[in-house]
């Protein structure tokens, strides 16, 4: 549901077995919505640094941004029914967000809070909307993935959603001035909301206490499109995750800390290490589910870890085998789509879409500022051709603009 190089054939066949937070194991799409409208590391990173045009990433932005804009008002979509909510307007919030504290331009900060107080207003409470229970849930449903368009609260889009608001709370609360005074209300009403979304899913918590692991089970009847006996996608731990870790930081809870620490562990103990680079799959127990993560929903996982190390859980350095990973991934100018280096694409323009989901890995070049030469060559040769064409490859130009001044 929200679910080849000879040289990789190789590692396979003689992989260490071992996970990245050191646990032995036994053995060893993201369009989920469509908006309307061999093996060389690292001689696969360009020697000449590709030029960085800031005004060409920058008008490319502000054309989408309006493009969006636009179309969005006039469509008139008032809820999450297909997903608009956890897979477009969380995107396009973190991209503001990220040009907030790139420019300190406080325009962004009102189209934060402009699509902020609209996602609170209809939230399934507000709208006393029903899920297939007959329930009045914290969060925001949707029925597109269900087999009789019954209404469920998809606890991976409650993380995607609050997640980029939670960011935005960050930035409120430790502000002075103006800042604080014209926003502080409206964080304190996203820190409220998120506070009760995620003590809602308590009674789907698991705690694994000799691993120190943790993560969000399925209620088990959910009328999904998925086998509920397979546990729910990583990319489904980390989004609330990495919702937790901030919620924490504005929040303060220890219970809350301990949570996002669990299902942090629950990713890393899942992650393989092969030599320099790491390898997990789209479920946990990749020896049993055999399915690799993609670069995508990966990039969900990415953003866990980072803020992992943001709220010193883990060292940076714990970030070079991401890194490693991402710069194995490019290949004659484009990204593979799964995190092994394997490709599967049906035609070009997939493989261009795919490929810009790298710029939300971009975190990665605090580690390692070959991943920001290597996200910002792929950008540019795309970008010669064609306009962006979803929020999220704003939030990877927001990104690009971000790390160059860290990385050039």
């Amino acid at each position: 549901m929200l679910e080849n190089s000879s040289c990789f054939s190789l590692l396979i066949a003689g992989r260490s077995v071992r996970s990245v937070h050191g646990f032995f194991r036994k053995s060893a799409s993201l369009w989920l919505l469509t908006w309307v409208f061999s093996c060389r590391y690292p001689q696969n990173v360009s020697e000449e640094k590709t030029v960085f045009n800031k005004e060409f990433l920058l008008k490319k932005y502000q054309n989408f941004d309006s493009v969006f804009n636009k179309k969005f008002e006039r469509l008139k979509i008032n809820d999450n029914s297909n997903g608009l909510f956890a897979w477009a307007l969380s995107y396009l919030m973190d991209s503001y967000v990220e040009m907030y504290q790139l420019t300190t331009d406080s325009t962004y900060l009102r189209k934060t809070a402009k699509y902020i107080r609209f996602i609170l207003k209809n939230t399934d409470e507000n709208k006393q909307k029903k899920d297939y229970k007959g329930r009045i849930r914290c969060g925001w449903g949707a029925s597109k993935y269900t087999g009789d368009s019954l209404w469920v609260v998809y606890p991976v889009h409650t993380g995607m959603i609050l997640y980029p608001m939670l960011k935005f709370a960050c930035i409120v609360k430790n502000a002075r001035g103006p800042v604080q005074a014209m926003y502080s209300s409206l964080a304190d009403s996203v820190v409220s909301l998120a506070v009760r979304c995620m003590a809602e899913l308590d009674g789907q918590w698991v705690w694994i206490n000799s691993r120190r692991e943790g993560y969000y089970r399925w209620e088990g009847d959910e009328p999904i499109k998925t086998n509920l006996q397979d546990p729910p996608p990583l990319n489904h731990h980390a989004a609330l995750g990495k919702t937790l870790w901030r919620l924490w930081e504005v929040a303060g809870q220890s219970a809350v800390r301990q949570k996002a620490e669990g299902i942090t562990r629950h990713f890393l103990n899942n992650v393989e290490k092969r030599k320099d680079k790491y390898v997990w799959g789209y479920r946990a127990e990749l020896n049993k589910s055999h399915k690799i993560e993609d670069i995508s929903h990966g990039a969900i996982e990415i953003e866990l870890v980072v803020e992992a190390v943001r709220a010193g859980m883990i060292p940076q350095k714990e970030l070079k085998g991401f890194a490693a990973t991402l710069l194995h991934l490019k290949k004659n100018g484009y990204f593979a789509n799964y995190v092994d280096g394997s490709e599967k694409y049906n035609n070009e323009e997939e493989r261009t879409t795919t490929s810009m989901s790298a710029g939300r890995w971009l975190d990665l070049a605090q580690a390692d500022c070959r991943v920001f030469e290597s996200v910002l060559d792929v950008y540019t040769r795309i970008l010669k051709n064609r306009d962006l064409k979803h929020p999220a490859e704003m939030l990877g130009v927001a990104k690009l603009l971000k790390w160059e001044r860290h990385c050039r």
